[in-house]
């Protein structure tokens, strides 16, 4: 965690086994990378995409588990949606460089990426690009009076979806997130 000026969002670092041909694919792509730099999980090289979004990828050290789909309990991250101003640009940029493919949402201009690790899922319409993460929790009614005590806001009080009861709030700073507990 760390304070960068801009609009709040996620920061995503991909792993990925070929370092090399990531940072080359970014470049060809319209992109731009950074150095590498070496730490104890892998070499990592930031980056960002054609449309000005920052993230990372990272080649693991040997040994890097690969995290469980929706994470293994409260606190993880089970669920990343990316609200972009052009879905097919973001689809075509990511589908190159990680071999993301996709599929239709639940929504006009929704996508659902295949296989990632936290599930994903695109929003094409948006105003600026925005990377909003969904958090487990084991009770979501107990994790909205934390984040108004916290002093984030509620946007959308706990529902019932059929994955489970979630909620959309923001952190203290703006920072949207959604909270969420499977049922």
């Amino acid at each position: 965690i760390y304070s960068v000026p801009g609009h709040n969002t996620l920061f995503c670092s991909y792993a990925v086994a070929d370092l090399a041909g990531a940072r080359q694919a970014i470049v060809d792509a319209g992109g731009t990378v950074d150095q590498l730099e070496e730490f104890d999980f892998g070499v990592l090289c930031g980056a960002t995409d054609p449309a000005g979004t920052s993230f990372a990828v990272f080649q693991p050290a040997p040994g890097i588990a690969r995290p469980e789909l929706n994470g293994t309990g409260p606190g993880e991250v089970s669920y990343i949606t990316y609200e972009v101003p052009d879905s097919a640009a973001f689809r075509s940029f990511y589908s190159g460089l990680l071999f993301w493919t996709f599929e239709p949402g639940r929504i006009d201009d929704g996508w659902q990426v295949q296989g990632t690790h936290p599930m994903a899922g695109v929003a094409g319409g948006a105003a600026q690009a925005t990377t909003v993460p969904m958090w487990t929790v084991e009770d979501v009614d107990a994790a909205v009076t934390r984040v108004r005590e916290a002093g984030g806001t509620v946007i959308e009080e706990p529902s019932t979806q059929a994955y489970g009861r979630s909620a959309q709030c923001t952190d203290d700073q703006g920072a949207r997130f959604y909270l969420c507990e499977f049922g």
